[in-house]
């Protein structure tokens, strides 16, 4: 009964760190999507300002390009990424057994944590950022 207790406690305790933080990148997706095409200019510039980025998007792709481009992929990822980060970083504290005066061992377990939301998470920022980068160029031409 007490394992199935502290699975249930660590299954919400991931859950709410995953959805906030879903929620979180879906109202900054715009921000990401003009960083990643600003960032994956190549040759001459596209775009010559972060405003310039913005108001070229609205122009040829629509306002809604900004939220909607690489939505999912976003989500998706943040919400893995957050998942397991957040979620499990008070239980990987437990079970060190360290407590919150070690400030190294704050370190190594938000270390060990955020490291598994990187490697699960990193095969979907990469399909993310291609999302978001070609987006425009598929508009265009």
């Amino acid at each position: 009964m007490k394992n199935r207790l502290e699975l249930s406690v660590v299954i919400k305790d991931m859950a709410a760190g995953g959805l906030a933080n879903a929620f979180s990148s879906a109202l900054l997706n715009p921000s990401d999507v003009t960083k990643i095409r600003l960032q994956s200019q190549s040759g001459s510039a596209v775009y010559s300002s972060l405003g310039d980025c913005v108001r070229q998007i609205c122009l040829h792709e629509g306002p809604q390009a900004l939220w909607l481009t690489g939505l999912t992929a976003s989500m998706l990822r943040e919400s893995l990424y957050s998942t397991t980060r957040m979620g499990l970083y008070p239980h990987v504290k437990r079970a060190l057994s360290i407590n919150d005066a070690n400030l190294g061992g704050k370190i190594v377990a938000g270390a060990i944590t955020g490291s598994i939301g990187s490697i699960l998470s990193n095969p979907i920022d990469v399909v993310k950022i291609r999302i978001m980068a070609e987006a425009g160029a598929m508009k265009k031409g």
